[in-house]
């Protein structure tokens, strides 16, 4: 095998490789044990006749090209280990012909990376607070939760539940005839227009109204939107909202129950600064994960970079695939092309790969160490509740994973301690 290695830049190295005729040996008998079941030789049983006969039948070539992709692969790794590269990622292969076989390969390389004064990051944490409005709104939702809704006499306002046959038209298209509708008169609400609920303002049961409005903007059938639509309407039925009185029985019937109010009060204020103090625990990561990426100096890979974008549009695929939505209609939806997307993910991409780096980095700097317990007791976390079985035996990519996830956490944790001048 012969490897002409050009010069390292921007964290990557180009190979160019050709095999020699004593290279191709293995990669032969591999196409040959392939394809030699597959074939009927006269005077040979299938898969019994030997390789000389096959290789005349189907050529040196043809065995090498059933093999072709599993030979690049290892002929790319063993070059790898021959110059002793320190590559990461897929590498970008180009096979140019197969006889001789060359290939030429961009090796992502395992970039420098520079932390700078990492130490000097600060960031001040806040104290998180629950006010007493906060808890006072979080009873009203409660209650809203536990309300019953009933019939009124009087005029529609906003936050009743009507039932109603509604048509509406544009010229003379329908674009909706329902009877015996019920919908929330949620002033938020703009389909089918932003005026539609206000026209149901004050109008009675068994009222029936003519009123035009202009078609909203988020209107599914685009080509109405705008246009004047008349809806004829008929209230059959007003209903509002009921609410428990908040009080020590209102607590008692609340959840499991509670003893009084004021146990309830305390126990909301437990759960919400709880909530808010992990939703801010996040921001504060992130803001100060934001301050360490912004001072890292690191040269990527192009091939690497391309790589980790191929990831994340690939990611977003298979979240489509899953709801059921076709990459074609998505892009249509948002008005963007294929190539939009790609050039918008590439910054994602970019910030994933740095964070990445820096934190490894910053695990090798500060000596970060996991131990077999850890990963024994980060590994029951994984094991179903009330399973009394012994644990299986962790395979080795599992094993892998919860220490790059230990690591990672313990460099978050260093990093917070760093912020807070707490580190030393």
């Amino acid at each position: 095998m012969i490897i002409n290695q050009e010069e390292v830049k921007q964290s990557q190295v180009a190979l160019k490789i050709e095999l020699e005729e004593k290279d191709l040996g293995p990669y032969v008998q591999v196409g040959y044990k392939k394809m030699v079941g597959r074939l009927s030789i006269p005077g040979f049983r299938k898969g019994k006749a030997p390789l000389h006969v096959v290789e005349n039948l189907v050529t040196r070539e043809g065995l090498i090209r059933e093999v072709i992709d599993y030979l690049v692969q290892d002929v790319i790794t063993k070059a790898i280990d021959k110059q002793a590269l320190d590559a990461i990622g897929l590498p970008d292969i180009t096979v140019n012909k197969l006889d001789p076989i060359t290939i030429d390969a961009v090796i992502p390389l395992k970039p420098d990376v520079d932390l700078g004064d990492y130490k000097s990051i600060r960031l001040d944490k806040k104290v998180v607070n629950v006010t007493k409005d906060d808890i006072d709104n979080k009873l009203v939702d409660i209650s809203k939760s536990m309300g019953v809704w009933e019939p009124v006499t009087r005029p529609v306002e906003m936050g009743d539940t009507i039932t109603a046959d509604i048509k509406g038209s544009v010229k003379e298209k329908d674009i909706i005839d329902q009877k015996n509708v019920t919908f929330v008169m949620d002033e938020n609400l703009t389909f089918p227009s932003k005026n539609f609920l206000k026209n149901i303002v004050g109008m009675i049961k068994d009222e029936k109204k003519e009123f035009s409005v202009k078609i909203s903007d988020d209107f599914p059938d685009k080509e109405i939107i705008g246009k004047k639509s008349k809806f004829d309407i008929n209230i059959l039925e007003i209903k509002h909202m009921v609410l428990p009185e908040i009080n020590d029985e209102f607590a008692k019937s609340y959840g499991e129950g509670f003893e009084n109010l004021k146990i309830l009060k305390d126990k909301i204020q437990s759960d919400m600064i709880k909530e808010k103090e992990s939703q801010y625990d996040q921001e504060y990561t992130e803001e100060i994960m934001t301050k360490l990426i912004d001072q890292t100096k690191i040269d990527l890979s192009p091939v690497l970079l391309q790589n980790e974008i191929n990831h994340m549009l690939g990611e977003q695929e298979r979240m489509l695939s899953q709801m059921g939505i076709k990459k074609e209609d998505y892009l249509q939806s948002i008005g963007k092309t294929e190539e939009d997307v790609r050039n918008e993910s590439a910054k994602g991409a970019e910030i994933r790969l740095i964070r990445s780096f820096s934190m490894n980095k910053l695990a090798e700097l500060e000596e970060i160490e996991v131990s077999k317990e850890e990963i024994e007791d980060k590994a029951k976390l994984y094991d179903r509740a009330g399973d009394k079985k012994k644990t299986k035996k962790l395979p080795q990519n599992k094993i892998d994973e919860i220490e790059r996830m230990i690591i990672s956490e313990k460099s978050i944790d260093i990093l917070k301690n760093i912020s807070q001048g707490n580190y030393k």
